[in-house]
């Protein structure tokens, strides 16, 4: 049974903290909409700001979760977007909703991640 109510809980499990005071994290916004959320895992990029995101809907039927990366101190790197498809990839198994994409965020997964690794991609809690 797929269950579609994701708690707190579930999102800290996803989000690894900073190794020191230098290196950013993964991090978790709540946003309010005005209309209601579309039922999907939304992963997309905005390279001017070096910045990595998945969206989805979470606690409310205007509620949206955000959990997003941006980079200050280096490039984002090809473990940042395994990172963001391992999220995306549990966010769509718990929920049951579909992972969509915009085409930056494609284009770097392209270029940064093998396909037997995109193929073979299971989240650490799977894999035990």
């Amino acid at each position: 049974m797929i269950d579609k109510n994701l708690s707190f809980e579930d999102i800290e499990k996803l989000l690894t903290p900073a190794i020191n005071c230098n290196d950013e994290a993964f991090e978790f916004r709540w946003l309010k909409q005005l209309e209601p959320t579309q039922p999907r895992i939304y992963i997309d990029t905005t390279l001017q700001k070096d910045m990595i995101r998945c969206s989805f809907p979470f606690g409310t039927e205007t509620g949206r979760g955000r959990i997003w990366l941006k980079r200050v101190y280096r490039a984002i790197d090809k473990h940042d977007i395994s990172k963001l498809l391992e999220i995306a990839v549990y966010l769509s198994q718990k929920t049951g909703l579909p992972i969509k994409s915009g085409a930056a965020i494609n284009s770097m997964i392209a270029s940064s991640i093998p396909m037997e690794q995109l193929l073979n991609l299971v989240s650490e809690d799977e894999s035990n």
